[in-house]
């Protein structure tokens, strides 16, 4: 276990597995190779991991954590946080705070959890969820699954392209088309998808 004090630390680890904790401060923590855990405390910290599947926690304050090669696991905490998932298949939590989160590669779970979070997917197939708040979703390449939650949420839909099904009689039939909007009801299980060919077409959304 590496430790800082309650000033501004700068902790890096080795090749093994290491557990490094800034405290208090606005500390730098860089995990290096192996698994690792790194916490930041208290203060506006600056977390990165390296090579091995690791822990990121930000704790209270605005920090950034960015996730290495491995499937890493990041949590924000409180404050508003800046977190970037890297090559592997990561989960980053923003926590409470208006959060900004990027997919980057690898199939991730991105939560913006509480506060008015900022979402992208980038590559991979990812899950995404605002959790409370206002949140701004985006998905990027690969096949998204956006969560909105509570509060006003928004999800870019301009160049959308959805496949839709069909039944003509008795034959399943199915095309690819381009989405130009999108009205939802109140109701949770109907809405309306204007097509590109300027038509409105009734959904379920069970």
């Amino acid at each position: 276990m590496f430790k800082g004090e309650a000033g501004n630390d700068q902790l890096y680890g080795m090749g093994g597995q290491d557990n490094l904790s800034g405290e208090d401060g606005n500390d730098t923590l860089d995990s290096g190779d192996g698994d690792d855990n790194l916490e930041g405390g208290e203060g506006d910290d600056e977390l990165t991991a390296g090579k091995g599947e690791d822990q990121l926690y930000g704790k209270a304050g605005n920090d950034t954590l960015d996730a290495g090669d491995g499937h890493d696991y990041l949590e924000g905490g409180e404050g508003d946080d800046e977190i970037t998932a890297g090559e592997g298949d990561d989960q980053a939590y923003g926590g409470a705070g208006s959060d900004s989160i990027n997919g980057n590669a690898g199939n991730d779970l991105l939560d913006g959890e509480e506060g008015d979070d900022v979402i992208e997917g980038e590559d991979g197939d990812d899950y995404i969820l605002g959790g409370e708040g206002d949140d701004e979703l985006s998905a990027g390449a690969g096949n998204d699954l956006l969560e909105g939650g509570e509060g006003n949420d928004s999800l870019p839909y301009m160049a959308m392209r959805v496949i839709i099904f069909l039944m003509v009689g008795k034959v399943m039939m199915s095309c690819m088309v381009a989405v130009v909007a999108i009205h939802l009801y109140c109701s949770k299980v109907q809405g309306m998808i204007q097509f590109i060919i300027s038509r409105w077409m009734m959904i379920s959304l069970s």
